[in-house]
Parts: structure tokens; C-alpha cells; sequence
């Protein structure tokens, strides 16, 4: 049994990390993506879809959808010299999208992480 053990867990560590979206020093937090937007510092590029967008975004978002046929080209054509927050509903694609970013050659794109719902549960909790 300690043998099976042993030869399972680097293969669930591997696919644990397959998983993840996780962009290291690019993810920040709904307060840190806070202190950015009150100091005027980023654009916010919502990647939900319209119907997401539509039920509630962060004010100034600009939204590019992920799943949408253009999404390469739109982020292609945003300056790379500008600091982005990136969002989801959960900091799953945007987590992706900031890697799409950086491979198209962004270098200031950061992923907020829980998304819509943890900046919602945030404001809920504050009522």
C-alpha cells in the first residue's frame, strides 16, 4: 500500500497543478484590486460574457469576452504599456486571459482572484 502511495502522489501533485490558473506574482486580491482602482492606476478588462457583464461589472470595465472569436485580436490591439485588472466570475479565465496577455507580450496585467463573487460577497458583507 505505501508503494501505491508513494506512486500516486507525484501524479496527483502533477494534475493538481494542471488545473490551476494561478498566475504567481500577477493574481491580486479584491482588496489590492481595490487600492488600484481608487488610485486610478489600471484598466479593468472584464472577460465574462455579455450576459454576465449584464447582470453587474466593476464601474469603468471595459468587457472582452473569452469565449468570444475575437478575443485574441481585442487584447492584441489594447496597449501593452497600460496596467490591467483582469476579472472573471471566478479568477479562472482571467487567470487565463493574463496568460494570453503576457504571451502576446503585456508585462502589467494582473488577474483578480475570486472574481465577481468574492468582490460581490465583499460588498454584501459590508451592507
Amino acid at each position: 500500500m505505501k508503494k501505491l502511495v508513494y506512486l500516486m502522489f507525484p501524479m496527483m501533485v502533477f494534475m493538481a497543478s494542471c488545473g490551476a490558473q494561478s498566475t504567481g506574482d500577477k493574481d491580486v486580491t479584491v482588496a489590492e484590486a481595490r487600492e488600484m482602482i481608487k488610485d486610478n492606476k489600471v484598466v479593468i478588462i472584464d472577460v465574462r460574457t455579455p450576459e454576465e457583464f449584464e447582470k453587474g461589472h466593476l464601474e469603468g470595465a471595459t468587457m472582452i469576452n473569452f469565449f468570444g472569436d475575437d478575443f485574441d485580436q481585442q487584447i492584441a490591439e489594447l496597449p501593452k504599456d497600460k496596467e490591467y485588472l483582469v476579472y472573471c466570475h471566478s479568477g479562472n479565465r482571467s487567470g487565463k486571459a493574463v496568460k494570453k496577455m503576457e504571451e502576446a507580450g503585456f508585462t502589467n496585467a494582473h488577474n483578480m482572484t475570486g472574481g465577481w463573487s468574492s468582490w460581490s460577497a465583499e460588498v454584501e458583507s459590508k451592507k
